[in-house]
């Protein structure tokens, strides 16, 4: 099924690009689930995923962050270091206007999307019912050469552009899905530091933060960092041993890469992803 798309003003005064897959069973909804894309990523590489929730019940949202996909902004840009928390809200209030009286709300983010809706629920923007985390961004890999020059070029130069170093192996292990990743044009392949500089903030904030987390959470991650990698797993650990105030339910998949829903292995990821929900979200009468 294909999504219907449209463009959101944001209070950023953006245009930020949505992607709805409408509900079409008899019932109402289980939940609403809004998927959050990673950084560089857009909204509409998750079609496999999108399905999967449409035949369990699901109602689904998905859009592109400021300067991601067809949103608009320069490429791998933002202005200002909370915009992407900011956006999050935007796009799920406007999504809550519409929906059934009494619909769940589920964020599904996959690695700096999951951050960012960590980061709008801890800061009160969002008000997710439950989160669904597929390896976080919560603490990123620096040598010190790069953490010195984003120290300096924070206040010298925050929009200059610059490559992101990006490679489809940071991400997944599957051939094919490297092949892809690699030839995608949509793909976003800069980073300014002002963006950079952000995702530190933003994990930094959800870490220290870990001991107000009271949100319902299925929490799934890579066992270790790829070498070209640059997140690192003791983030994702060291919020779970902080967040103890909420349900928490983790898993850590050995030999795989962050991706997890686009790994060889994914089946597993999904049985375990619809069971949580068929847990906590059944079927409504």
């Amino acid at each position: 099924m294909d999504a219907t798309q449209k463009h959101l003003l944001s209070r950023n005064g953006s245009q930020l690009a949505i992607y709805d897959w409408p509900h079409v069973q008899q019932q109402a909804p289980r939940a609403a689930v809004l998927i959050v894309h990673t950084l560089g990523d857009y909204g509409l590489r998750y079609q496999q995923l999108v399905q999967r929730l449409l035949l369990w019940g699901f109602t689904v949202r998905a859009f592109d962050f400021y300067g991601h996909g067809d949103s608009n902004g320069a490429k791998g840009t933002i202005l200002h270091s909370n915009q992407f928390a900011e956006d999050l809200a935007d796009v799920v209030q406007d999504w809550q206007n519409n929906l059934p009286a009494g619909t769940p709300l589920i964020t599904l983010g996959y690695s700096m999307g999951a951050t960012a809706a960590a980061q709008a629920q801890l800061q009160g923007l969002l008000q997710a019912d439950a989160q669904i985390m597929i390896s976080p961004m919560l603490r990123m890999h620096m040598n010190w050469v790069q953490h010195a020059a984003l120290l300096i070029f924070r206040y010298l130069l925050p929009d200059r552009v610059g490559p992101a170093h990006f490679t489809p192996l940071m991400h997944t292990g599957e051939a094919n899905e490297q092949v892809l990743l690699a030839s995608d044009a949509k793909w976003v392949r800069v980073m300014s530091v002002r963006l950079g500089d952000a995702m530190f903030q933003m994990g930094a904030e959800v870490l220290r933060r870990a001991k107000e987390w009271e949100t319902k959470t299925l929490l799934l991650y890579n066992a270790s960092r790829p070498s070209e990698g640059a997140v690192e797993i003791s983030g994702t650990e060291d919020f779970l041993l902080h967040a103890t105030g909420a349900q928490m339910e983790s898993k850590k998949y050995e030999g795989v890469r962050p991706d997890l829903l686009h790994e060889s292995g994914k089946a597993q990821i999904y049985t375990r992803l619809q069971l949580w929900l068929d847990r906590y979200f059944p079927a409504r009468v």
